[in-house]
């Protein structure tokens, strides 16, 4: 794996608005279908207020700069990765 950054649109495509379908919500996981084949789950805490199973949504994303108080990056991915036993899992 390369550790070459290259901004989030050339790695996960367009992601500018996308309305999306909540199909379910179960232990705070919300599944958000767009077209008839892609689902993604996405933290049901997240949600607008009031958005529900079969409501629409509208969602977008876009990186930002770091807040004034932000730890380094690199120190904060070192941090939350020292929980990770890593090696494989079983769902």
């Amino acid at each position: 794996m390369s550790n070459e950054r290259r901004p989030v649109g050339e790695k996960m495509g367009n992601a500018g608005p996308r309305t999306l379908f909540i199909d379910s919500i179960e232990e705070g996981v919300a599944r958000l279908v767009e077209g008839k084949e892609a689902s993604h789950a996405f933290p049901a805490g997240l949600l607008p207020a009031g958005a529900v199973e079969g409501t629409w949504i509208e969602v977008s994303v876009r990186a930002v700069p770091a807040p004034a108080k932000a730890e380094d990056p690199a120190a904060l991915r070192k941090r939350l990765g020292k929980s990770d036993p890593g090696g494989d899992f079983s769902l």
